[in-house]
């Protein structure tokens, strides 16, 4: 009968007993208590009624002096106060213009001042902001603001190799002549900084932001955070780089930083890293893709990191839905996701039948809650894919629940391809790669990296009586399609390997890629 159990009626089998009671995660589990694949987070804490806007304002009217952004290549320094008063010119501004409530902007830069301004300037204006990854190329960019159809774009003119400017006069030659909390807040009580406020009547968190901010991780998890829990965010750099993170720990005294494995990899390998204080450095977030149990082992010895919580989600999901305690054991923080956040539901089900599986099983992580997007915009084909009637969200990830209502991410149902906390879907870059006049049939997997987590690998195989190289195919690529989507490994074959159902199974390409190594292009 348990395993019958879906949708709605998970609510009447648990006040029946034939679910485990709710789970509650204000502090970490300590007695295991789940009995089968199923999670709801409950909490003493409510959901936050209040907006983007809201939320900002009142953490002005707390802590007007306290500084909100720092930025020290731009030599910006904003207390709450100044940032409310800079926020709302821009949006009066954007008004102004003649942008309208419920009209798109599109932000395309790196991690600057004028990202997080716009950010909130949009929020109080009803303006709904469009997050543009600056790795993308002149086709990828058309095809975005066709599809959510922007009604203008902010961006600097250039930034190192991106012409930002003169790729949107391309898209749109006529230029010149034409004149959401709550996710965020419980990961901030997640991560302590609500309790650490209340000892000093202030927030003392000074967070620096490595991760960019046109992801869920940097505008939500960081940047909401800002407006929630009154948090200083330090930018140490427009682009990523390793160096200007530790730097920007050591000068501003950071106490927290986020970021994928990979950016904590790159600080622990500069070759002076003892060079500098990071002694400030007690807090540790680390989401985007798996990290190796010895790299957080690690962040403790050589970055002082006693605080390390790992975390998981989607974008579809606000996006945070899994993340650890500071205090959880090494065990819990090496082999799972975390615990199931507050006001969420989990299960996990058998991808063929959607029945639940029993406690420990592998299958298909199931998400619902007030964190689950609304939808897809202008697809309600896809959206139905992906949501279901009863409002459970398919992730796509294969995962196992334990007692104590913690995720392990074992796989991923879907193809697509974590390179350094990028996600990469390979049908685009086959898609891309199907141009070339000598390619005849191209299969893109994702190989394991030790750094990057995945690296790209494109398997060609060349029309009858033609010849390449890698260097040839990356060299296609280049100014095409975004740097970290050009394969690192290139190798020809005559035929693909196949699994039963006529797929290309990727255990089977062969593991001496070395050869084939390309400059890395994160």
């Amino acid at each position: 009968m348990l395993e019958e159990v879906s949708g709605e009626r998970e609510v009447w089998a648990s006040l029946l007993g034939l679910l485990p009671p709710s789970l509650h995660v204000d502090s970490a589990p300590l007695k295991p208590s789940l009995t089968t694949s199923y999670v709801h987070g409950t909490s003493s804490f409510s959901l936050l009624p209040m907006t983007v806007g809201q939320s900002l304002e009142t953490t002005v009217k707390l802590w007007p002096d306290r500084e909100a952004v720092v930025c020290p290549e731009e030599g910006v320094r904003k207390t709450f106060a100044q940032f409310q008063e800079d926020v709302d010119k821009v949006a009066a501004g954007l008004l102004a213009l003649g942008l309208k409530q419920g009209d798109r902007l599109g932000v395309w830069a790196h991690n600057i001042y004028e990202w997080i301004l716009f950010q909130f300037a949009t929020a109080k204006a009803g303006i709904i902001l469009v997050s543009l990854n600056t790795a993308c190329e002149v086709k990828e960019m058309e095809f975005m603001l066709k599809k959510v159809q922007c009604k203008a774009v902010v961006c600097p003119a250039a930034f190192k190799t991106q012409r930002f400017c003169e790729m949107l006069r391309e898209i749109c030659p006529e230029i010149d002549t034409t004149r959401v909390v709550n996710n965020a807040y419980f990961m901030g009580l997640r991560m302590g900084y609500r309790s650490r406020k209340r000892q000093t009547l202030k927030c003392d968190e000074s967070l620096c932001v490595s991760v960019p901010l046109y992801h869920c991780f940097g505008s939500v998890i960081a940047g909401i955070s800002m407006a929630v829990h009154g948090i200083t965010l330090v930018f140490p750099s427009p682009g990523y780089s390793a160096r200007a993170n530790v730097e920007a720990i050591h000068s501003e005294k950071c106490n927290v930083m986020y970021g994928t494995p990979t950016m904590f990899i790159d600080m622990l390998s500069l070759p002076d890293l003892h060079k500098y204080n990071l002694s400030s450095l007690k807090i540790g977030l680390m989401g985007g893709s798996p990290c190796p149990p010895e790299i957080l082992r690690k962040l403790k010895t050589d970055l002082n990191m006693s605080e390390i919580t790992v975390g998981y989600g989607t974008t579809e999901n606000s996006p945070v839905t899994f993340l650890g305690f500071p205090q959880d054991k090494e065990e819990l923080k090496i082999n799972t996701a975390g615990c199931i956040m507050h006001h969420t539901e989990a299960k996990v089900v058998d991808p063929t039948s959607g029945q639940i599986v029993p406690l420990g099983v592998s299958g298909e992580l199931m998400i619902r809650g007030t964190c689950v997007m609304h939808g897809y915009w202008g697809d309600p084909e896809k959206t139905k894919e992906v949501i279901s009637q009863e409002g459970w969200y398919r992730t796509g990830d294969i995962a196992s629940l334990n007692s104590l209502g913690y995720c392990c991410i074992e796989g991923r149902i879907k193809d697509m391809i974590i390179r350094g906390g990028e996600n990469i879907y390979p049908a685009e870059i086959e898609q891309f790669l199907y141009t070339h006049p000598k390619v005849q049939e191209v299969q893109v997997v994702g190989v394991k990296d030790e750094r990057l987590g995945e690296q790209v690998c494109a398997c060609i195989r060349l029309k009858e009586g033609q010849t390449s190289s890698a260097e040839e195919i990356r060299a296609f690529c280049q100014s095409q399609i975004a740097r970290f989507k050009i394969p690192h490994y290139v190798i020809f074959v005559d035929s693909y390997p196949m699994t039963a159902t006529r797929k290309v199974s990727s255990g089977l390409i062969p593991t001496h890629l070395k050869h084939q190594y390309s400059p890395d292009v994160l």
